[in-house]
């Protein structure tokens, strides 16, 4: 059975650490060194709102150096549940209020190097006060049929987000049946 034997934190910035295990995976091997990112817990929602739609957040990600297209989402401030954090980030990104929430799970998105909770969530929302966008991000409401196309054509490709929308359809939402 796999042992923790040390952990030590090699770096800290506001947002993460970067974080030095030695592990003993075995009696017969000598412990190895395995680094990992610890960051709070983040949060995903697939919303959708009265009409079908379904918002979609685009924004520079420095990471990967490209726009990308995602669910809102963010990490979990301190004090503060994964329910309360969901619910913030569609109305701070997309001036969305909630109006129904169902929790999806809580999955890991890299178990090769993130130490990350990330919970996901679907939701249903009032519609938009379009004045109300954070900076520096931009909406577009597409249908369950176009995000799929997005999907497909990999234009939306952050892979925590697609587990999140898989997350949705396995767990029974049928985004085609709001707007019916």
């Amino acid at each position: 059975m796999p042992k923790i034997m040390s952990r030590r934190v090699l770096h800290t910035t506001p947002w993460l650490q970067l974080i030095e295990k030695k592990v003993s995976l075995n009696h017969d091997r000598k412990p190895e060194l395995f680094y990992c990112i610890t960051q709070p817990a983040y949060v995903g929602v697939l919303t959708q709102i009265e009409d079908g739609s379904i918002p979609l957040i685009r924004q520079y990600r420095p990471c990967v150096e490209a726009y990308t297209w995602e669910f809102p989402g963010e990490t979990v401030d301190a004090g503060e549940t994964p329910e309360e954090a969901a619910k913030r980030e569609v109305e701070e990104e997309t001036g969305l209020c909630v109006r129904e929430l169902i929790y999806l799970g809580n999955f890991h998105p890299d178990t090769g190097r993130l130490q990350v909770d990330s919970h996901a969530f679907f939701a249903r929302a009032s519609k938009p006060d379009l004045s109300n966008p954070e900076q520096g991000l931009s909406v577009r409401y597409v249908t369950p049929e176009e995000l799929v196309l997005m999907i497909t054509s990999v234009e939306f490709k952050t892979q925590l987000h697609l587990g999140i929308y898989a997350a949705a359809i396995l767990n029974g939402i049928d985004l085609t049946a709001w707007n019916r």
